[in-house]
């Protein structure tokens, strides 16, 4: 486990420098490296993954039986209600302390869609979940939580983002076990990053403001009445972080990783 938990480590620090380097760098050259950032640790992830293959292998696919369906859809919009929940409070603390949020992509929506909704979406649930899963679910549920949700919160490297990351990561890491599956997050991933960027977008301003808190609330009232409905299908949701395996003693490579990463937010907050 100790292995595992260094190497995670290792391609997420890796991932932090390559998007800091990134953002030095304007246009085609910047871009490229952009991309680069999330194909690289992936790759030498998926290397790390096929060579550690064994007995314990935890599983975790890319698709999800339509049979699953009825049990996920019910829990996308609470799970995402509680997201832009924490956005929010994040969001009116810290400008109610006289620091200001970082401006939306200015592209245009379709570009950035692709680039700031479905890229992430995509890469950082292969480098946060899939990854994680496959290598710390055999030898510890708890720690494979914990560790996917605190990198996932922290490489956002931006005190307006880490809070709700930190609780998307961690509705997104017990729902991909619970399922099998890493499809469920990369859904809600996706959902709440588009979701973002419309709300940012010229689009929205054409929309009534009543319209999408209505959306919201009828939904996941409607969803909440039938997980409540079918509340012994969800009860196994928090199962993996109450696991009796016996496992090793864990490395100090997370207290690493966060320090690191606690500066370049406070870094990011200064500018």
């Amino acid at each position: 486990m100790k292995k595992a938990i260094i190497f995670i480590t290792g391609i997420d620090l890796f991932f932090i420098l390559l998007i800091g380097i990134a953002g030095l760098f304007q246009g085609v050259a910047g871009d490229l490296l952009h991309y680069l950032a999330f194909i690289l640790p992936i790759f030498i992830g998926f290397i790390f993954v096929r060579r550690e293959k064994g007995e314990e292998e935890a599983k975790i696919s890319f698709g999800m039986k339509p049979s699953a369906l009825p049990q996920f859809l019910p829990l996308i919009f609470p799970a995402t209600l509680a997201i832009i929940g924490v956005s929010f409070l994040t969001n009116l603390i810290l400008t109610s302390l006289g620091y200001l949020p970082n401006s939306m992509p200015s592209e245009d929506f379709i570009t950035a869609l692709l680039i700031h909704a479905l890229l992430p979406a995509a890469c950082e649930e292969l480098l946060f979940r899939y990854i994680p899963i496959k290598l710390l679910l055999p030898h510890s549920g708890r720690w494979c939580i914990i560790l996917s949700s605190i990198y996932f919160a922290m490489s956002h490297g931006n005190f307006f983002t880490i809070p709700y990351a930190a609780l998307a990561g961690l509705i997104f890491v017990l729902i991909d076990i619970k399922f099998s599956s890493v499809l469920p997050s990369f859904i809600l991933h996706l959902f709440n990053n588009a979701l973002a960027l419309f709300i940012g977008s010229e689009f929205f301003v054409s929309v009534p403001e009543f319209i999408l808190p209505l959306i919201f609330v009828m939904a996941t009232a409607a969803s909440a009445l039938i997980i409540f409905i079918k509340r012994k299908s969800y009860s196994d949701l928090l199962n993996p972080f109450f696991d009796k395996k016996r496992t090793e003693e864990v490395h100090y490579a997370p207290l690493i990783f966060v320090c690191v990463t606690v500066i370049v937010a406070f870094v990011n907050l200064a500018r």
